[in-house]
């Protein structure tokens, strides 16, 4: 039985998709001011620190040296991947094999989000597109413009994180992220996805979390000095450069800092706070549903995930704002979904152009994404609450183990 109230939604939904020409008429002048900011051709930031660190380590020096501009911050076990990849192929083809799996990487995210994370939820691809690329801060532009690790990261675990979602396999998750974490040990909160929407997961989460721990304690051993230079290179892009993230704990650090409040532990504590205040969210609305999940509860779950990581960045926080945006303005029913959207963006302009290289910048979207999923959590633990008080005891069928199995339709 198809309650009034949620038939309401399902048509103003219907009536409200942003149609594909006017997002296309503000792709050219959104484009033109990327560039224009930016430059081109793509810097690369990232993808040259890896190429030039895999090269001095090649040469007999360490890639570890500390700079004020960007360094190479990653384990051992990740230089050393680096090598023995560049060794197997030819001189030439490192680079190009790299970057072209950095751009399928980076051009999979917004499908695999789209497709099984959000169950095509009322926009197009093409806007879901839109909203990835040309989010507030230019989130996802930034991201395939760095070229970061993190993007092949994400399209990996993601990808096999589809098994686990639609067949309750999530071995090759566990790999992935194992593997992933051995890389940047901050994507350990990830292994939320299997905990809060599998079943009986939490032991293997834990497990995996333990081994990718061990195996980053191994590298301190079998490599004891390149180990204890990859950890004071740590520690001097934190104190020196104060690059601690775009997330809870690096808006804080930075919000400490002018006050002299020197040291990491108010920081490390607003960050607990926002996770444990995250994580509690979570637990309550799956207490709330019990074994029937929202359809887009993975959308949910990786959006907290975002908050949980400490040191989150714009490659991270790409993957957040189409999904909250597209939760939060569906569930408040906002039929100028554009002009809002609109909105947004111009407000994340001045960060952008005068704070480039601070917090602020990546912040002000940390902040836009947690205020959209404090939202769509509001609105969908009081869609429970209204099904429960409405769905007589007796109903049966799609309609009793799913509000979003009405809420949501395909596009």
């Amino acid at each position: 039985m198809t309650l009034p109230v949620y038939a309401e939604m399902r048509d103003a939904q219907q009536q409200d998709n942003p149609r594909w020409y006017w997002i296309l008429l503000l792709l050219i002048p959104t484009m033109a001011l990327y560039l224009k900011l930016v430059g081109w051709p793509p810097g690369l930031v990232d993808a040259n620190v890896y190429r030039s660190a895999v090269a001095t380590w090649l040469g007999g020096k360490t890639p570890y040296h500390f700079n004020s501009t960007v360094n190479f911050l990653y384990p051992p076990v990740f230089l050393l991947a680096l090598a023995a990849i560049r060794r197997a192929v030819l001189f030439h083809g490192f680079w190009p094999l790299y970057l072209t799996a950095h751009v399928c990487a980076t051009l999979l995210l917004p499908w695999l989000l789209f497709r099984y994370f959000l169950q095509k939820h009322a926009w197009s691809l093409f806007g879901f597109y839109w909203l990835f690329f040309a989010a507030p801060g230019f989130l996802g532009m930034l991201s395939l413009w760095f070229g970061n690790i993190a993007c092949i990261c994400w399209a990996a675990m993601l990808a096999a994180a589809i098994y686990g979602l639609e067949r309750k396999r999530w071995l090759l998750f566990y790999i992935a992220v194992f593997v992933c974490a051995s890389i940047k040990i901050t994507f350990l909160p990830v292994l939320l996805l299997p905990c809060l929407c599998g079943e009986r997961q939490f032991l293997k989460s834990v497990l995996c979390a333990a081994s990718a721990l061990a195996g980053l304690e191994a590298q301190a051993l079998m490599f004891p000095g390149l180990f204890a230079q990859f950890r004071e290179i740590l520690a001097l892009e934190t104190t020196n450069l104060g690059d601690v993230g775009k997330g809870a704990f690096g808006i804080f650090f930075h919000l400490f800092h002018p006050l002299h409040v020197h040291g990491l532990v108010l920081p490390a504590a607003g960050y607990l706070i926002v996770a444990l205040l995250v994580l509690g969210m979570l637990l309550r609305l799956k207490h709330i549903y019990g074994d029937r999940q929202p359809d887009s509860w993975p959308a949910l779950v990786l959006l907290g995930v975002l908050f949980i990581i400490p040191r989150v960045q714009f490659y991270d926080l790409c993957l957040g704002f189409p999904l909250a945006f597209i939760l939060a303005t569906r569930l408040l029913r906002i039929r100028t979904q554009l002009f809002l959207y609109a909105i947004l963006f111009l407000f994340s302009l001045p960060w952008f152009i005068w704070t480039r290289d601070r917090v602020f910048n990546g912040g002000y979207e940390w902040m836009l994404i947690f205020v959209l999923f404090a939202i769509s959590y509001r609105e969908i633990a009081k869609l429970e609450v209204v099904s429960q008080k409405t769905v007589p005891p007796a109903t049966t069928g799609p309609e009793s183990h799913s509000i979003y199995s009405v809420y949501e339709s395909p596009v």
